[in-house]
Formats: C-alpha cells, structure tokens, sequence
C-alpha cells in the first residue's frame, strides 16, 4: 500500500518517533542476528511459493543488496534515506533497490510511506514490519497523519523480540 505525506518535512515526524522507539544497539554481532533472523522469515515465505530460499531465489547481487537495506532500517525499524542513497552506500544501481523494496512490500516485510512536498517526491519511509518498533510506528502515523494502515499479519507471527537482541 503506498502512501504519501504531502507538503510536511519529515523532521518533526523523526524528532517524536525517534524520542520513544528502542533501538538496536550498533554492535555489529546484534544487527547481524537481527538480519539473519529477518532472512530466516523470507525463506520461510519464499519456500512457500517458490520452493526456493531466498539466496537462491534472489541473485547474488540482489541477496547483498537485502542485507545491505535490512541493515538500514534494522537499528529504529524504520529507514528514511532516499533510493539513490541507498544505492550509493549499496553500491549498486537504483534500479536494484527500487525492485527489491517493491518485491518486499509485495511478501510484506517492508512498508513504504511516500512524502511530497512542493510537488515533488521527497525520501519515504520504509519500515520494517518485523521490528519490535512496528506497532508504536504504525500507531503514531494512524493517529498523527490518519494514515488507514493495517497490521500486519507477519508481526504477530515472526517479529522479533527484544530479549533475543539482547
């Protein structure tokens, strides 16, 4: 589902969320778990429909570029860096990560929330619906902006609790 926040910067939204969300802690062993445990629910997914894992359902490229992108929005469950930032820090092509955030929100994993102002896109923000975060985010932006997100089904079944980050 593809929302849009029109004509609001995003630093107000950033500055109360970021004042009440957990984050992750920078340790590289933590993020990692985080991300395996993340991988370990898209293979779940993907073996459902594809009969594949996700490393041999994606290529090589695209399986580096997830990892790279969970790691982004792993730390606050949520991630507002533009497709091109992400590229350059990637190190591949928009293209790569536009597709790969649309076959995410196609599994739901990830949801996008578009803003625009003076009538051009600016960054969106993607959040991942695993995160311990993901209820308080979904909460605020369906109080705040209105917005009719729904929960996802995959929190409840897969998320990831605080205790085994810990």
């Amino acid at each position: 589902m593809k929302l849009n926040i029109r004509s609001y910067t995003i630093r107000p939204i950033i500055r109360k969320l970021d004042s009440k969300l957990y984050c992750v802690p920078k340790r590289k062993k933590l993020i990692n778990k985080a991300i395996n445990h993340i991988i370990n629910v898209i293979d779940i997914i993907i073996f459902e429909n594809e009969s594949k894992t996700t490393k041999e359902y994606l290529t090589s490229r695209k399986y580096e570029t997830l990892k790279m992108f969970l790691s982004f929005v792993i730390e606050k469950g949520y991630c507002t860096l533009t497709q091109e930032k992400m590229a350059y820090k990637a190190g591949v092509s928009k293209p790569i990560i536009s597709d790969l955030i649309k076959w995410l929100e196609e599994i739901e994993i990830c949801q996008q929330i578009r803003t625009v102002g003076a009538g051009k896109r600016r960054n969106s923000f993607y959040i991942l619906t695993l995160h311990p975060n993901y209820l308080y985010i979904l909460e605020y932006f369906r109080t705040e902006w209105y917005f009719p997100l729904k929960m996802n089904p995959l929190y409840s079944k897969y998320r990831i609790e605080l205790n085994e980050l810990l």
